[in-house]
């Protein structure tokens, strides 16, 4: 629990960094960061226009962490789109269509 808080902290005061290096001590001890977490972390780096995280964070939870989730992807696509990386966000729209994930108003 404190790590999600630590990564939701990081993310509200826009230390995307911060909310980087928590995630991956995380994987260095060993616990297993959720949706949540990812979700966190994706926002703490849109809101520092890191889109290049964002979308190796993406990548990332794809091939080892599961598949994300509708709150990972909207995460995600915003700060795709807030970079200007259209193509990007409209290929996440895809992937998040094909994983049957129910898109909100958010997305949209």
């Amino acid at each position: 629990f404190s790590y999600s808080a630590t990564i939701t902290a990081c993310e509200r005061v826009q230390r995307w960094a911060w909310a980087l290096d928590t995630l991956g001590q995380m994987k260095l001890v060993s616990v297993m960061p959720d949706a949540h977490c990812y979700s966190a972390v994706l926002s703490a780096c849109e809101k520092g226009f890191q889109s290049t995280r964002t979308l190796l964070l993406m990548e990332q939870m794809g091939k080892k962490e599961g598949q994300p989730n509708l709150f990972v992807y909207t995460a995600a696509m915003s700060a795709c789109a807030q970079n200007s990386l259209w193509e990007r966000a409209f290929s996440m729209f895809d992937r998040l269509q094909q994983q049957c994930v129910e898109p909100n108003a958010a997305v949209y």
